[in-house]
């Protein structure tokens, strides 16, 4: 074999690449378009910028949707703000009322109605308070404010309010 003149790290006993006839592909590239790109690459860039524009609009769709849901929040947030406050003056008053009536002479049994119509109504403002609580746990303005309590009338109160529900239901709460 004739001694190769290129840099090969290996020495083959055939002939000199550079003294062989090469052959290239036949198959050619399509013409490229106005602006260069071929019509393959023109296609895949309109597929692309299609792609972005609706991820451009579902994006603004979102955004308005959250800007509407804030509002409906803030709305609800207020409405139970004002509810509770108007349905809480109210009921103020009628638990003043049935403070007052149980002052007089009252029956034993005039005395249990009053004592269970005022417990009901104390459990009411407790959900009422519940409700202004949650709108400010919302609005991020909720502070706890801890208070001793007497588990004993907790149960007591909480058996008045259930034992409207009973009926005529065998069923005795103590």
């Amino acid at each position: 074999p004739a001694p190769c003149h290129h840099a090969h790290i290996f020495w083959w006993p055939t002939p000199c690449p550079s003294s062989m006839p090469m052959s290239l592909p036949t198959h050619t590239a399509p013409p490229p378009g106005p602006d260069g790109l071929t019509a393959h690459l023109q296609l895949e860039l309109a597929q692309l910028r299609t792609e972005l524009a609706q991820a451009r609009q579902r994006q603004e769709r979102l955004l308005q949707d959250k800007l509407k849901a804030e509002e409906a929040s803030l709305a609800k947030s207020q409405f139970l703000a004002n509810m509770s406050h108007d349905i809480r003056t109210p009921m103020n008053a009628i638990l003043g009322l049935l403070r007052l009536l149980q002052s007089t002479e009252l029956t034993p049994r005039q005395l249990d109605y009053i004592t269970n119509t005022e417990s009901a109504a104390r459990s009411l403002l407790g959900l009422i308070n519940d409700i202004l609580d949650f709108s400010k746990v919302e609005a991020g303005k909720m502070v706890l404010d801890l208070q001793p309590f007497r588990v004993d009338r907790l149960l007591r109160d909480l058996s008045v309010v259930l034992s409207v529900n009973v009926g005529n239901k065998p069923i005795e709460l103590l």
